[in-house]
């Protein structure tokens, strides 16, 4: 019920304005204390807003939903399901003495951002070396104002991290497996308002290895 008010907020919030409008024109017309012109133009308005937060739930309602889309790495090796086509960008992460090609695939809605991506390890960098790397992990995202707010490993040898900012209001789950070749994450991050959206939740429990072999 929570997730159906805040997908059609924008609908609701005229609406409710409206019929507050109304109720507060219908009580002061009963006591003939408000000039008929101004009742006039208030009850004009509250059907406005009333026909505006109509017209935009309808149209809501009338939109269909995406379907899922199941996506994976380029490898084949990790899979999630986005509730909607996930756009493809390759990017190079830059650190001192070090490049890194990634790429993502991601999709978002208000408040929420949806991202699967696959970063190579440096050179020298290997899947035995997972601790390290998330320690190292850990430190760059609190060096970017996210603190930890719970760690676990899961079954598969996946680990999940959770973060947040709590003065911006923004919560992030991340779940990360180091392959043969490279590390691998699902983010999902959510705005206030957006914590319990059930596509944030099933997106990223939907993260699976699929191929867990050696690079070829």
């Amino acid at each position: 019920m929570k997730e159906w008010f805040v997908t059609h907020i924008d609908a609701l919030i005229p609406l409710a304005i409206g019929l507050y409008v109304a109720l507060k024109v219908a009580i002061k017309r009963k006591s003939g204390t408000v000039e008929h012109a101004t009742l006039k133009r208030a009850t004009v308005g509250a059907l406005v807003l009333i026909a505006i937060g109509l017209f935009r739930l309808f149209t809501d309602l009338a939109t269909p939903l995406p379907d899922p889309v199941t996506a994976t790495t380029d490898d084949g090796k990790v899979s999630v399901i986005f509730p909607k086509e996930p756009v493809r960008t390759e990017a190079v992460d830059e650190a001192p003495g070090a490049k890194a090609h990634r790429v993502t695939r991601a999709c978002n809605f208000p408040g929420i951002d949806l991202r699967l991506s696959f970063n190579p390890y440096p050179p020298g960098g290997n899947d035995s070396q997972g601790d390290a790397i998330l320690a190292n992990m850990k430190k760059l995202l609190e060096e970017k104002g996210f603190s930890v707010a719970g760690s676990s490993e899961l079954p598969g040898q996946i680990h999940e991290l959770l973060l947040e900012k709590p003065a911006e209001g923004i919560k992030q789950t991340m779940r990360v497996w180091y392959g043969p070749g490279g590390i691998y994450r699902a983010m999902a991050t959510t705005e206030a308002g957006h914590h319990d959206d059930s596509r944030a939740r099933n997106f990223i429990s939907s993260f699976r290895v699929i191929a867990a072999g050696p690079e070829k």
